[in-house]
């Protein structure tokens, strides 16, 4: 009998649960919430790089080449040899001469002048560079391999630009054609005799000697120089110019009969 009545009892008690189960609201089911898209989500926009001052350096200090060519001869190939020879001594003088003076900038034209009967000279007929240490450094370390000499007679004429850090070569590079005399011709009518110039990295003076130039170059050269300066040239007493001619494509001066 007690066995009875506790299996009625828990059957009373299941019942009573379920009617408790039903009468009870239930939870209405969630719905998924929007996926996210890659347009909605929270973008970081990265911090803009510094900005550089006038003091920052942009590039490494560089020393390049303009304007080589050959005059004499036809060994233009050899130029380029002397200059491919020469860069590595050029990088490192001017690497030295910014250590004692930041920020020298400006160009030099370089003369070499391999003699008929052997050997070589140059000189720095044009240079806008205000730096003695330079010059002298340039001028000890210039060499000329024997593999670019190759033909005697044979003048090779090359510009270099010194830029630093804080500038480029189209602020420190030659302006007006200075650095490169333009002596292209076809005929007589093409040359212009001139005194020739001496750029320097005070002024633009002129000597008594001719010059045989083409006459495009003259009125730009003119104005380069004007805008240099003439403040502390020498004044000269000249004799009147030499007469000049078209020779097998470049203006030249024309030498007396005696000399030819």
């Amino acid at each position: 009998m007690r066995v009875g009545a506790m299996v009625v009892t828990s059957f009373a008690a299941a019942a009573a649960v379920a009617a408790c189960s039903k009468n009870e609201p239930r939870e209405p089911a969630r719905q998924p919430g929007p996926v996210a898209k890659p347009s909605d989500a929270e973008v970081v926009t990265p911090a803009p790089p510094p900005t550089l001052n006038k003091t920052t350096p942009t590039h490494q200090a560089s020393v390049s080449v303009l304007a080589v060519s050959a005059a004499g001869g036809s060994d233009a190939a050899g130029g380029r040899k002397v200059v491919a020879y020469n860069v590595p001594a050029w990088q490192r003088c001017y690497a030295r001469a910014l250590a004692s003076e930041p920020g020298l900038c400006g160009w030099m034209t370089v003369e070499v002048d391999h003699h008929r009967h052997g050997g070589f000279a140059h000189s720095f007929p044009a240079s806008r560079i205000a730096s003695a240490a330079l010059m002298r450094c340039l001028s000890f370390d210039l060499r000329a391999p024997t593999e670019a000499l190759s033909v005697p007679g044979t003048t090779y004429r090359f510009t270099l630009v010194f830029t630093p850090p804080s500038k480029t070569a189209a602020e420190c590079g030659p302006k007006g054609g200075l650095h490169a005399t333009d002596r292209r011709c076809r005929t007589d009518a093409d040359c212009a005799a001139i005194r020739r110039l001496y750029v320097s990295a005070k002024n633009c003076c002129h000597s008594c000697n001719t010059d045989a130039v083409a006459k495009s170059w003259v009125a730009p050269a003119q104005r380069a120089c004007a805008a240099i300066g003439s403040k502390g040239c020498p004044l000269k007493k000249c004799v009147a110019l030499k007469l000049v001619r078209c020779h097998r494509g470049q203006c030249e001066v024309k030498r007396p009969l005696s000399a030819r």
